[in-house]
């Protein structure tokens, strides 16, 4: 991902599940922000912070959880680029 690439994933039913945090596993020589989203840039629910590793390396953020069912966008904002592998909810 280099910088304003997205990935969606789509759908998370949040009625009965509540996570405080999100987490991804990255890599690469970025160095910025990945923004969370739910439906648009502006309904942000977490800015993970992204700096360079060569191996793959773990980042997590407070996550604020939306009710109902919702897609989850990632946007890379920053310098260099960066191999997303998974993220995860907890």
């Amino acid at each position: 991902m280099s910088d304003g690439a997205t990935a969606g994933f789509k759908y998370f039913d949040f009625s009965s599940a509540h996570p405080k945090e999100i987490r991804v596993t990255i890599r690469g020589s970025g160095t910025g922000r990945l923004l969370v989203s739910t439906q648009s840039e502006m309904d942000r629910v977490a800015s993970i912070p992204v700096s360079p590793s060569a191996a793959w390396r773990s980042s997590q953020a407070e996550f604020t959880c939306p009710d109902g069912v919702s897609a989850l966008y990632f946007r890379y904002h920053g310098s260099g680029t960066i191999d997303f592998k998974s993220f995860m909810l907890k």
